[in-house]
């Protein structure tokens, strides 16, 4: 259990002619805190239990080594293969914005409502003016074009 009085002694018993200057009193139980934190938080586990949902969870300590990190196989880099495969994902997204680029303004302008603001089909059609099955059409007309090009 926590020693009360390494973390928090008394300091106006310690101190008596600090009890006129609050500041400094502040100050220490402060300090105590935070080596308190240092010392003891950061290197306990804490267990949380809700009874409502019956679940408990252990939380692990703050405070992480590189031995256990290495010993519970966490991998800080990822291995060779998995940088190729990166690459290989970045060349194909180059590739893929080379091919929306030669797309028509139109065509450009659909992908752009539909996957980069996030607009529904409906609301595309609001904005050219046109139903929403042209729009469903357009759509995946110009998707399976990409996807030829991308194929080739």
């Amino acid at each position: 259990m926590l020693d009360r009085n390494k973390y928090f002694p008394n300091y106006q018993k310690i101190y008596p002619e600090l009890i006129d200057r609050p500041d400094i009193l502040k100050f220490l139980n402060q300090s105590d805190q935070k080596i308190k934190y240092m010392e003891v938080d950061l290197k306990q586990n804490e267990f949380i239990q809700d009874l409502d949902k019956k679940v408990a969870i252990l939380l692990p300590s703050k405070e992480d080594s590189l031995e256990r990190l290495q010993e519970e196989e966490h991998c800080q880099f990822p291995d060779e293969q998995d940088i190729e495969a990166q690459m290989l994902t970045l060349e194909e997204i180059d590739r893929l914005y080379v091919f929306i680029a030669g797309l028509e303004k139109d065509e450009q302008e659909l992908l752009f409502l539909r996957y980069w603001k996030e607009l529904t089909q409906t609301e595309v059609a609001k904005y050219f003016s046109v139903s929403q099955p042209t729009i469903c059409y357009r759509e995946k007309r110009i998707l399976q074009k990409l996807k030829r090009l991308m194929e080739e």
